[in-house]
């Protein structure tokens, strides 16, 4: 999450409009579970040209016609018992504003299935070439899913960027569907750590389906999780200014075939919360085939940041092209003390041994200790990528091993090219528009990467058991999943 980007004055406004914005229309009901009223304003349908407008919209379930161009303006919430449906191959072109979202309450739906020849677009009405990070909120979905942000209780009343409540007790509860779906340049900081991303998802259940979704050149992280049961698979996360994937209050879900591409403006590919505010329900989701790339001179140290008690298994994944001058993966100590029924008893804030931290079976290669991706890493010195702080910027020294910074597998890891003396399995292309990073075809390998032992990832607290690996990273040489509906614009 961001720090400082908009000063407060603008960052007050915007909250405040947008608390005003939510006392028009927001839940008042404290329902816990993904039923609700049925939708009782008839149906809007939009063909092309037509437009969705906060200002027209009267709670209605929405239907956008396959293929048309249609703009949004404003707060557009899609209220409990209601819907929208939107067909494939549509464009959702969003009128340059922090106020334009897309913002499915707890109780309603999203269907968004687009096909790999016609993808789903939602993107800035800017002119091409005019477009830019934070030219319109995101997508945000509310569910009905277990979160863990007070303590002892599954639910709360408002999300951090005041788009209403979220989560409950359903943790099978479904918020809809997307299916090759993109999402541009959209993103908003309204205050200090408070941001709109490109896709915000908030107690989404284990119902709901998510795959094939690019989150590109937003302002802030692709895509934020805040508690909730969700799986995602097939996902590609570029360009974004902040963090790739961001998961927070205590989402056990998992996530797998995900490259995370992190420009020269761009922070962490992973950042990691636990909490909320109950340590014995924090996040603890399996995460496998990521393909993880950073950028030379980009300018925030590391590759993975965990902590607030934050629990998270990594698996079968592939990280290279980042820099820290003391490890580029950052695990705080009330993450790894403690976390695993061989140190319970022994933390001194007070963790119980719920949270598990597991790196294992994954290719590493090609760290830095600066941002110019001068001074190499040891080949093989697998204790110096790891330190013990928030994040790596804050890392004082890589006194952590891997194998106490996550005691639940850190075994099968291949670290014999950390100096990039070999070619490296993803060639670093050259610096441009912010990213190296232009295309699908640059984050596929020419043959697939493979360590010895591939991990059988273990279920998730969510049910989900993800299936054995047979190769690193989030796609084979060959794989072809998302090579026509992405798109790599940089502006």
């Amino acid at each position: 999450m961001k720090t400082g980007k908009i000063n407060l004055i603008l960052a007050c406004a915007a909250a405040s409009m947008l608390l005003v914005a939510c006392a028009k229309s927001e839940e008042t009901t404290s329902n816990t579970t993904s039923s609700g009223p049925s939708c009782t304003g008839g149906t809007l349908n939009i063909a092309n040209g037509g437009s969705l407008l906060e200002s027209t919209y009267a709670g209605q379930n929405v239907v956008i016609a396959a293929n048309a161009t249609v703009t949004m303006q404003g707060s557009v919430k899609i209220p409990s018992g209601c819907s929208i449906t939107i067909g494939s191959g549509a464009t959702i072109k969003a009128v340059k504003s922090p106020f334009t979202t897309l913002i499915i309450k707890r109780g309603a739906t999203i269907t968004a299935i687009g096909t790999a020849a016609a993808p789903i677009v939602f993107t800035s009405n800017s002119a091409v070439a005019a477009r830019l990070p934070s030219d319109w909120g995101g997508v945000v979905i509310h569910g009905a899913a277990p979160v863990n942000a007070v303590t002892g209780i599954n639910t709360n009343t408002d999300s951090e960027i005041f788009t209403g409540p979220y989560g409950g007790d359903d943790s099978s509860s479904n918020s809809g569907t997307l299916q090759y779906v993109r999402i541009e340049f959209a993103g908003w900081e309204i205050a200090t750590g408070k941001e709109f991303n490109g896709l915000f998802l908030a107690g989404v259940g284990k119902g709901t389906t998510l795959d094939h979704i690019q989150t590109h050149r937003g302002s802030d992280d692709g895509i934020e999780i805040f508690g909730g049961t969700v799986d995602l698979s097939y996902l590609v996360i570029s360009n974004n200014q902040d963090d790739g994937f961001d998961a927070d209050e205590g989402w056990k879900g998992t996530a797998r075939y995900v490259a995370v591409a992190v420009p020269t403006d761009g922070d962490q590919a992973i950042e990691y919360d636990g909490l909320g505010a109950d340590k014995t329900r924090a996040s603890n989701g399996v995460l496998s085939n990521f393909t993880m790339v950073g950028t030379s001179g980009k300018s925030k140290e590391g590759a993975i940041s965990i902590r607030a008690s934050g629990g998270v298994r990594i698996y079968n994944s592939y990280l290279a092209h980042f820099w820290g001058d003391q490890g580029v993966i950052a695990v705080a100590g009330n993450s790894y003390n403690g976390n695993d029924d061989s140190n319970a008893g022994t933390t001194t804030d007070g963790n119980l041994n719920n949270i598990d931290l597991a790196f294992a079976s994954n290719f590493v290669e090609c760290l830095y200790t600066a941002s110019a991706h001068t001074g190499n890493y040891t080949d093989g010195a697998s204790d110096s990528i790891v330190c013990a702080a928030n994040d790596p910027a804050s890392c004082a020294a890589d006194a952590l091993t891997l194998a106490a910074a996550f005691p639940d597998g850190s075994t099968n890891n291949d670290l014999t090219n950390l100096d990039c003396s070999a070619a490296a399995k993803l060639a670093h292309g050259a610096v441009a528009n912010n990213t190296a990073w232009s295309s699908v075809a640059a984050l596929k390998p020419a043959a697939n990467i493979t360590v010895t032992t591939h991990a059988d990832p273990p279920a998730a607290p969510n049910g989900t058991d993800l299936a054995v690996a047979t190769y690193v990273g989030a796609f084979t040489s060959a794989d072809t999943w998302a090579d026509t509906w992405t798109s790599f614009p940089a502006n």
